[in-house]
């Protein structure tokens, strides 16, 4: 004789095989292409500079990086894709600008002692991103951060907060197997679309760049090289 439960366990795996089914003969959607290039604007031959400015990959913030974990896999690929992306296009805007580029580093820490000195300053880029996902939409909103440091005392001589408009665009899911707790069995749970992702990181990029370009003014910037000096000659590390 069935009971009560076996009836709701036949029911609800009847359901989810026709979950299935409908997942196998949907088509899937076409891969969104991710597009993370900026070149910067500038036609005029820059005047040249001596300051040298060496480039930290991108620091990221915000609820939109700290939920990677319910990101599809793809989706997390984009992200690293995108941070690295920027930190090219930062090089490419420090040349556009006038200035010479002492390298890209993941961190302050990989830098030597000869690259420091060398170095007039460290660019720290901050990229602090929400997202909040309702009825299929999601929503992100943030801003990004340049922070300029001198090398070798680590101070912060100028930061610029670049506040970003919102960002809107549907939100669709992926089944993906994951362990979860208590016992991290691998479970059919749904992430977040490499494709909404990539939607949401391509309409942020372009303004962001543009952004970091017209800010990044040499006329601001070389007015920071004599602070940068001082706090050298404060540590007794004058740069040549």
């Amino acid at each position: 004789m069935k009971t009560n439960k076996d009836v709701l366990s036949v029911a609800a795996l009847t359901a989810y095989f026709i979950f299935l089914l409908g997942s196998a003969m949907a088509p899937p959607a076409p891969p969104v292409v991710e597009y993370f290039i900026f070149n910067p604007p500038s036609t005029a031959a820059p005047t040249k500079s001596k300051i040298s400015i060496a480039i930290l990959t991108p620091t990221t913030t915000g609820s939109f990086f700290v939920n990677e974990a319910q990101m599809a896999t793809d989706a997390k690929l984009s992200i690293s894709r995108m941070a690295s992306a920027m930190q090219t296009d930062l090089e490419k805007i420090i040349i556009n600008r006038g200035y010479t580029t002492a390298g890209t580093f993941s961190s302050i820490d990989e830098m030597t002692y000869s690259q420091k000195e060398r170095a007039s300053f460290i660019l720290r880029p901050i990229i602090n991103l929400d997202l909040i996902v309702q009825g299929g939409q999601g929503t992100m909103s943030g801003n990004v951060t340049l922070e300029l440091m001198e090398p070798m005392s680590k101070e912060k001589i100028w930061i610029k907060r670049l506040n970003l408009d919102p960002i809107i665009g549907p939100i669709s899911y992926e089944l993906a197997h994951v362990q979860t707790p208590p016992d991290m069995r691998a479970r059919l749970v749904q992430m977040i679309s490499a494709n909404s992702v990539r939607m949401l990181l391509n309409n942020f990029y372009m303004p962001a760049m543009e952004k970091i370009w017209n800010h990044f003014d040499p006329r601001e910037i070389n007015n920071l090289k004599s602070d940068s000096d001082k706090l050298k000659g404060k540590t007794q590390y004058q740069g040549k």
